[in-house]
């Protein structure tokens, strides 16, 4: 009986040593994603920030943020048009953002395509 207890409460520990493991291993691959998440829309970022005109840029006072909202295509392709979803305050920079996303169009692509998103959510502050 003893034995049977011993028995039960080592598979107990191991199957929790088991789901910790697990737990632990979808931590790491869920940071790797963010990380290569963040890697690629700063690559984004890069891109359509070069298609910027510096006046509209020196136009805004402050640092406000515009967040853009764009559907992409595989290939990197602006599909439709951006949506912004936050405005800077500043109607001049908010559209030579939108302006500068379609023209930046296609955009760079992940390194790995398994990180693909369709949706990506764009932040710009002038300052930046």
């Amino acid at each position: 009986m003893q034995q049977q207890l011993a028995q039960e409460q080592q598979r107990i520990r191991d199957q929790m040593i088991r789901e910790q493991a697990e737990r632990e291993r979808l931590a790491l691959a869920q940071a790797a994603r963010d990380r290569a998440l963040a890697e690629w829309s700063s690559r984004i970022r890069a891109k359509i920030r070069g298609n910027i005109p510096s006046q509209a840029v020196q136009a805004v006072k402050g640092n406000p943020e515009a967040i853009f909202v764009v559907t992409l295509l595989p290939t990197g392709e602006v599909l439709g048009n951006p949506r912004m979803v936050k405005s800077s305050g500043n109607k001049g920079y908010d559209d030579a953002v939108y302006r500068a996303i379609l023209r930046s169009s296609p955009l760079p692509k992940p390194e790995n395509p398994a990180d693909f998103r369709r949706e990506l959510e764009l932040r710009f502050r002038p300052q930046d």
